[in-house]
């Protein structure tokens, strides 16, 4: 059964929220062209294992306040911070932009346990903070070149990381 909800960000910021599932609480976070939906067919196959939550970003379907000029990864990293205290969930994914947020959620949130992410959209070579909990680090043989390498760059940078490569997968996994 999927239930539908709504959690206040720090800001007033209204998030909402499927909940699927019985478990351990995962969040997962979709990319920028995504919404709830997107994790439709993931969230049903980790529900018998897991209570799943599948929010909506900023500026879509069920959190319709749109992006501020100002907006920054932290105004994403409290939404989702938001949740994980509503729900008591401590792990998290993300796809794409989402697991950007995801990086730096696990990076700066102590709720976070552990933390999965497909294909971060970042070149390898910046400043790199770490982040010293379990990571799984997700990557297809498909994706551009770029997102290929900054995902095996993270992998040698992150102490608790492992990386698994899908054969056959494009950056939408």
């Amino acid at each position: 059964m999927i239930t539908q909800a709504y959690v206040t960000s720090l800001d007033g910021t209204r998030i909402g929220y499927q909940r699927r599932g019985h478990g351990p609480g995962v969040v997962l976070v979709q990319g920028a062209m995504g919404t709830a939906y997107t994790f439709g067919k993931l969230a049903e196959a980790l529900a018998p294992d897991f209570t799943v939550y599948t929010p909506d970003r900023r500026g879509r379907g069920m959190s319709p306040k749109p992006y501020e000029a100002r907006h920054t990864i932290s105004r994403d990293v409290e939404d989702v911070d938001a949740l994980l205290a509503e729900t008591g969930a401590g792990h998290v994914f993300g796809l794409s932009s989402g697991a950007m947020i995801t990086l730096e959620a696990a990076r700066t949130l102590p709720r976070i346990t552990r933390a999965a992410v497909y294909e971060p959209p970042f070149y390898p070579g910046g400043t790199f903070a770490t982040v010293d909990k379990p990571m799984l680090l997700l990557s297809g043989t498909k994706s551009p070149a770029f997102l290929r390498n900054g995902i095996r760059a993270l992998a040698g940078v992150l102490p608790r990381a492992t990386h698994v490569e899908f054969d056959g997968l494009d950056h939408a996994g």
